[in-house]
Formats: structure tokens, C-alpha cells, sequence
């Protein structure tokens, strides 16, 4: 029995080739959106938007002001000290008396006085006491200010994970979109083969479950992104009634690092290892600040001060010279055990330093192994999508031919369906694991 291609059939035909290259585009090429209202946000914009938000952050920045403060703290040992005192006195209190022998009476007037003192003085030397304080103070706040670095930068991977999440929830959506269309198609090519007689009516049931099950995946899709879309607005900070959408960019692909050079730049620049680093340092002064301590002391103050008053009887201007020297003999101990528990403390951040280099390392050929893997995969689910299209236009020749079951149909658009899923996955797992590796060897994410 020869079959003949309607008008119908040819616009069936047409319908299923432009889904499949709508498909294809819109997986590489994602339309933007043209809302009025919407606040569109790009990667850059999501970071920004949580660290200015984040507890952690403002906490960190917090410890940051108060190391600032401690640290000037320290440095006011460094200046002198100057003082005002001013006062005025006036009275109207009267004593009377009686004086000599001729009984005379004397009484005192109304009386008023008044004088400013400047007061100035200044810590010449003192063991290098102040100096080591002050080194101290200053370890303290490049620790701080790693800590924040390291913070920003967890927080900005975080904010990463999320923000591809988004956007392959989004590209997931259409993909779906498409298949409901398509499975659409096949409902109307199932009707058309069956009035036709080449195909069964079991077929147009078939379809039916297949379209239906389009849409309950479309609906399953939709529901995702919306969850996805939630997590990162919390996580940035956004209110939940602001209408947002992420706008996709363009980020580059096959990135070659090499590994031994990788792990090398991690070790240099991570800023939990310089934290590390800069608490060693500050411990390292703290010795030296318990030890000081145990050792003979000379202070040398100096001090000035001068009179200012209306009675020059009163004016009283003198300077002050005054050293001071300071033999420990015996305290029980005490100190030689606080140095003693400073060095054992030292000895734990030492080898903490050296387990933070082993985990970097490790971390860093971890997540470039991963990187590798995450490129084939793109490589590798393009290829499929390629052959599961030519498979799934086979198919749907040979079903309107009427030489094939519609099962057939239906087994290759299941494996196009597929496969497409997961380019649209590996093709956002990449970009998640390429800014891994980045944070993995201390590259700012910000």
C-alpha cells in the first residue's frame, strides 16, 4: 500500500525539525528576558549583593575594626601624654578681726583666683615592651583580614554553586517546554497515521501518556527553578517579593592549567594558609612579649609641667625625669609556664600549617582531576546529542512511513530527552568546577 505526505504531514514534519534546533539553540544561546519589572542579576551582582549581606562577613568585618582599634591601642604606648587642668575660684566669704592694741579691725574683701595646669609626659624606654605589643596587635589584624578574604572567597563559591544551579534549572525548563511541543507533535502524528490505517489506535494512547507525562516533567522542571531561584536569593540577601532572574554569561571553556604549577600558586596564595601564617607570627611575638617579662626591666619616663595663673605666687613649673629598673627574682613559676604554654601553642599552629598545606594540595589536584572530568563529559554529551538527534529524525521518518511502531518513537526521543539533560548538566557542572579549582589555588572569585 503506498502512503502519500499530505499538506498536514509536511507541516508536522517542519514543526519537528525547527523543536529540534530551538533545542539545540536555546541550550548554547539563552534568550534574555525583557521584563520590566524583574531585577536581572549576573554573577558579579549575586557575590556582590552577599557579601554585603552575609552574618559571617559582617562579622568578619567586625573583628577586622576591633583589631584596628587594639592595634592603636597599642600604638598610643608610642606618644605622650597631655593633660589640662583649669580652675577658677571666687568667693565672697568675709572674716573680721581685730588687730594691734589700739583694737583696729581688719576685715577681708571678696576674693578670686584662678590658674590652668599643663600636664605632659612621655615613656622614653621600656624594654621594647610597647614596640612588642604593637608587633603583636599588628599580627593580630593581618589575621583578621585574611579571615575575611577567606570568608569572601567561601562565601563567593557558594554564591557560584547556586548561580548555575539557577540558570541549568532555567535552561532544563525550556528544554522541557520543547519536549511538551514536540510531544505534542507526536499526539497529532500518532492521529493522523491511525486515521490514515497505518498505525494502531493504541499508538494515539501511547502519545497521549507521553504528552502527558511532558507536561508533569515540565511542571516538575518549573517547581525546581523556583526552589533554586529561593536558595539564591536567600543566600544573597535578596527579599523574597522582589521579582529577579539571573542573566547568563559567557565563561570560558577548556581551561588547561598545570598542576604542579597550580598547587605551587595554592600554597602562595591561599588566605587560610596566610591566616596560618600571620598567627604563628602573632604567637611568635607573644613569647617574646612572656619572656620580656622574666627579664630585667628599665622604664625612663619623662614629665613637664607648667602653671598659668594670675598669681604669679602661685605658678608652679617644674620638670620630671624618672627611671625605673626592675629585677624579677622568683613568682612562683608562673611566668616560665606561661612562656612554656605559649611555645606549646606555637608548636600546634606549626604543624596546623603544615596539614593546611597537605589539604590544599590535596584539594587542588582534587578539583583539576574533576575539572578534566567535567570537560570530557561536555565533549562527550555533545556527541550524544548529536547522534540522539539523527536517531530521533530517523525515527520519526520511519514512524510516519508507517514502517516502524511507535515505541521505537518514543525510545528515541526518551534518549534524546536524555541526553540533551545531561549536555545542559555537564555543561553548568564545568562551570562549577572550574571556579572550585579557581578558589582551590587562591584565585579571587569576586
Amino acid at each position: 500500500m503506498k502512503t502519500y505526505m499530505t499538506g498536514r504531514d509536511n507541516r508536522i514534519i517542519y514543526r519537528l525539525i525547527c523543536s529540534i534546533y530551538i533545542i539545540i539553540f536555546l541550550t548554547f544561546n539563552p534568550l534574555p528576558s525583557f521584563g520590566k519589572d524583574i531585577l536581572k542579576l549576573n554573577l558579579s551582582d549575586c557575590i556582590k549583593m552577599a557579601i554585603d549581606t552575609n552574618p559571617s562577613i559582617i562579622k568578619a568585618r567586625a573583628n577586622i575594626d576591633v583589631a584596628k582599634a587594639n592595634r592603636t591601642q597599642a600604638l598610643s604606648g608610642f606618644y605622650p601624654i597631655i593633660k589640662m587642668n583649669s580652675q577658677y575660684n571666687r568667693t565672697n566669704a568675709r572674716s573680721t578681726s581685730i588687730s594691734g592694741t589700739g583694737g583696729t579691725v581688719v576685715s577681708t574683701p571678696d576674693s578670686q583666683s584662678s590658674y590652668t595646669n599643663f600636664t605632659l609626659s612621655q615613656r622614653i624606654f621600656d624594654s621594647f615592651k610597647t614596640w612588642k605589643n604593637y608587633k603583636y596587635s599588628d599580627a593580630q589584624l593581618e589575621n583578621a583580614e585574611y579571615a575575611l578574604q577567606e570568608s569572601c572567597n567561601n562565601l563567593a563559591l557558594n554564591v557560584t554553586q547556586y548561580y548555575f544551579n539557577v540558570i541549568s534549572a532555567a535552561n532544563l525548563v525550556k528544554l522541557n517546554e520543547t519536549l511538551v511541543q514536540q510531544s505534542s507533535s507526536h499526539l497529532e502524528q500518532t492521529e493522523a497515521n491511525y486515521r490514515a490505517g497505518i498505525a494502531p489506535k493504541a499508538d494515539t494512547y501511547s502519545a497521549q501518556v507521553n504528552f502527558t507525562e511532558a507536561k508533569v516533567n515540565l511542571l516538575d522542571a518549573q517547581n525546581n527553578l523556583r526552589i533554586k531561584m529561593a536558595n539564591l536569593k536567600n543566600l544573597i540577601g535578596l527579599k523574597r517579593n522582589i521579582d529577579a532572574e539571573v542573566i547568563e554569561e559567557h565563561f570560558e571553556l577548556n581551561y588547561k592549567p598545570e598542576l604542579q604549577e597550580s598547587i605551587t600558586n595554592a600554597l602562595e596564595k591561599r588566605p587560610e594558609l596566610k591566616e596560618m601564617i600571620s598567627q604563628i607570627q602573632a604567637q611568635t611575638v607573644q613569647i617574646e612579649i612572656l619572656t620580656l617579662n622574666v627579664m630585667p626591666q628599665l622604664t625612663v619616663d619623662v614629665g613637664l609641667n607648667l602653671d598659668a595663673a594670675r598669681d604669679p605666687s602661685r605658678t608652679n613649673n617644674y620638670y620630671t625625669v624618672q627611671a625605673n629598673f626592675t629585677l624579677p627574682l622568683f613568682d612562683g613559676f608562673s611566668s616560665s609556664s606561661k612562656i612554656d604554654a605559649a611555645k606549646a601553642s606555637k608548636t600546634s599552629l606549626e604543624a596546623g600549617k603544615l596539614d593546611t598545606e597537605k589539604s590544599i594540595s590535596l584539594e587542588v589536584e582534587t578539583s583539576y582531576y574533576n575539572l578534566e572530568t567535567a570537560f570530557a563529559k561536555i565533549e562527550l554529551t555533545t556527541q550524544q546529542v548529536e547522534e540522539a538527534n539523527k536517531n530521533l529524525q530517523v525515527a520519526e521518518g520511519r514512524y510516519k512511513a508507517g514502517v516502524s511502531p511507535f515505541q521505537e518513537l518514543l525510545d528515541a526521543q526518551v534518549t534524546f530527552s536524555r541526553s540533551m539533560t545531561e549536555l545542559i548538566i555537564a555543561k553548568y557542572n564545568y562551570q562549577i568546577a572550574l571556579f572550585t579549582f579557581k578558589k582551590a589555588i587562591g584565585d579571587e572569585l569576586l
